[in-house]
Parts: C-alpha cells; sequence; structure tokens
C-alpha cells in the first residue's frame, strides 16, 4: 500500500466475509497518522494465488494488548471488488 507518499507492506491477520485484519507493526506506525476509520482507498491484495486490486475503508484502528503481536496495531478494513 501506498500511504503518505511512502510504500508499505502489511500482512493480514484474519479474513472473513468483505473484510480482513491487516497488521501494522510498530516500527510502520508512521504509516497510521494517514490513516482515518472512515477513509477509502485503493488497494494491491498479494497472495501466493496472485495480485487483486481491491476498493477498502478503514472500519477501525486498533492497538494490540495481548499475544505475540502485543504493542502492535491491526487495522480492520472492508473490502470490495
Amino acid at each position: 500500500a501506498t500511504i503518505g507518499g511512502k510504500e508499505y507492506q502489511f500482512k493480514v491477520l484474519d479474513r472473513g466475509l468483505g473484510g480482513m485484519g491487516m497488521l501494522v507493526l510498530d516500527s510502520q506506525a508512521e504509516a497510521l497518522k494517514d490513516l482515518r476509520p472512515g477513509d477509502q482507498m485503493t488497494m494491491t491484495y498479494t497472495s501466493p494465488k496472485g495480485s487483486l486490486q481491491v476498493r477498502i475503508e478503514i472500519r477501525h484502528i486498533t492497538i494490540l494488548t495481548t499475544g505475540p503481536y502485543k504493542g502492535h496495531y491491526k487495522v480492520g478494513l472492508s473490502m470490495s471488488i
């Protein structure tokens, strides 16, 4: 994803119907200053099966307080093609 003119790669934490949770590492937190719930943009989703341009809407930005990613962030996205 290109955010604030800088290129980032984020890992997918989880997926569900129409959306996914994206992991933003603490070292990538500068990207969050340019993201707000309700923002809409286009992003390239890449998997072992290929790449796809998708429209996303930021649903929430949550700091993780437990588990292996404690201190990092989860960005909840709704997606459409």
